[in-house]
């Protein structure tokens, strides 16, 4: 993950069991370790749902799965809101809010069976999580019509982008006999977000569970992050930095786009103590809009 230590991520301060200098050290050295290391990590220890495979297979329908981390809490929060409606609304998706891993109570004492418990949870959620993405929990366009089909969560709306041209909307008219009435060729992509997942759940447990033994902090975060082995990862990671003013004037980019199949990638910077900005936000939903039409296309349908 490199030997050169990031500055600490202390907007959102992870919650100790303890006040002691033990915990506090911990908790800093796990927390200075660059966070494109451990999603880099965490990406080979829980990859993404395989886009290729037997023909007899591959499900017809591919989805993505998005993470949205940082070290901001309402940001993050803010960002996945943002990121649901946009692709609702611009993008041919249905969407799927998902909460993260539930992170220890304030002041409360942590051990290891209770990380363990939480693991063992979201491996019952990581097939849940598949068979969304996958189209396998999925309700016919039909019936859901004529049921009424509407559980609140998830949003099944498909906007065509260049619809968007302001007004009000019409009715289309009933089309004559010379010519073709339009059919939809597309399915919806379906797309589950999570507001923190992995990394974050990694972060504070390993911040908060003591080392009892001759491991390093490095070493005792890279354990507790090998427990995610076998659940499902996210195709796509947005993380949200907070920076200094000077910083984030001197930036060359807001938004970072990492690229690399082993990492895939947003980081968005914002100033501490403020809000993403709009014209990041417009960035990330572009970018994201079109790594989920990549990750759908490059599947094969039946």
């Amino acid at each position: 993950m490199g030997s050169t230590p990031t500055t600490a991520q202390t907007d959102t301060a992870i919650p100790r069991s303890g006040s002691g200098d033990q915990a506090r050290s911990v908790e800093a050295m796990v927390m200075s370790m660059p966070f494109l290391g451990k999603i880099k990590i965490l990406r080979k220890i829980a990859p993404p749902l395989k886009s290729v495979g037997p023909a007899s297979l591959a499900p017809k329908v591919r989805g993505s799965i998005i993470a949205v981390e940082g070290d901001d809490s309402e940001s993050v929060e803010a960002v996945t809101q943002w990121l649901d409606n946009f692709l609702q609304s611009r993008e041919q998706c249905t969407t799927k809010l998902v909460d993260g891993p539930k992170l220890p109570e304030k002041d409360a004492k942590v051990d290891i069976g209770q990380y363990i418990g939480l693991i063992g949870d979201w491996h019952g959620r990581s097939q849940d999580m598949v068979r969304f993405i996958t189209g396998a929990d999925s309700v016919p366009e039909d019936t859901a019509t004529k049921e009424g089909t509407d559980n609140g969560t998830e949003r099944e709306e498909v906007a065509i982008e260049d619809a968007d041209m302001g007004g009000t909307e019409k009715a289309p008219p009933t089309p004559t006999p010379q010519e073709k009435q339009p059919s939809k060729s597309f399915d919806p992509t379906p797309v589950l977000l999570l507001p923190t997942y992995q990394l974050r759940a990694s972060d504070a447990y390993a911040s908060r569970v003591p080392i009892q033994d001759a491991y390093a902090p490095a070493d005792h975060w890279q354990w507790m992050a090998t427990l995610w082995r076998g659940i499902i990862g996210p195709d796509i990671t947005i993380y949200i930095k907070s920076v200094g003013a000077k910083e984030m004037e001197t930036a060359e980019k807001i938004v970072e786009i990492r690229e690399e199949k082993e990492l895939r990638c947003l980081v968005v910077r914002k100033e501490r103590g403020g809000k993403v900005e709009e014209r990041a936000l417009r960035r990330v939903g572009f970018e994201v809009g079109e790594w989920v039409r990549g990750i759908a296309g490059g599947i094969s349908r039946e």
